[in-house]
């Protein structure tokens, strides 16, 4: 079971997250420098999250689809709490409370809009070549 203080620190709402219930709409909340510049065809994350680390954890940001995107890192998404949907290739896949899906380096996903109650949690691993 996961401690109550720390879920309902989950839960609060951030400033962003604020932005995008109001708005409803997406709002970038990466730099330019974590995404690939040579690609231009399509939004590709880089290794800008790992610096000194391999293993990188966030929430998801709530309130405002997540446009399709790739990267050139093992991500996995876990449903901590609630539902997620997210497109994969093209195909749409619902995850609930407990599920977790692994998205491969170069798989094209997006994320529909999370509710005030689905937490989200992506773990990104970089690849030690």
């Amino acid at each position: 079971m996961l401690n109550n203080k720390l879920l309902n620190q989950l839960l609060a709402l951030t400033p962003l997250e604020e932005q995008q219930r109001r708005n409803q709409t997406f709002i970038e909340d990466l730099p330019q420098a974590a995404f690939d510049s040579k690609e231009k065809s399509s939004r590709t994350l880089t290794n800008y999250f790992f610096k000194n680390q391999d293993i990188y954890l966030s929430k998801h940001n709530r309130f405002a689809a997540y446009p399709n995107h790739k990267h050139t890192f093992f991500e996995i998404n876990y449903v901590l709490q609630g539902q997620a949907k997210e497109v994969i290739a093209g195909k749409t896949v619902t995850l609930n409370q407990g599920d977790l899906i692994l998205l491969d380096i170069g798989t094209s996903h997006s994320i529909q809009a999370l509710g005030e109650n689905d937490l989200l949690i992506n773990i990104l691993f970089q690849i030690i070549t």
